[in-house]
């Protein structure tokens, strides 16, 4: 697993507060998997 400091924008981050808050999900960088995930299914990667 890698660890990364990143800066996010307000609005980015209500948006990942609304996806872990939705799916139950523990913290921010799960949430970030969880959008990065949904979308490489989308493109069908």
């Amino acid at each position: 697993m890698v660890q990364a400091l990143v800066q996010i924008d307000d609005n980015t981050n209500r948006v990942l507060n609304i996806v872990k808050a939705t799916y139950n999900l523990t913290g921010k960088g799960e949430a970030i998997e969880f959008v990065v995930g949904f979308r490489i299914k989308c493109m069908n990667f």
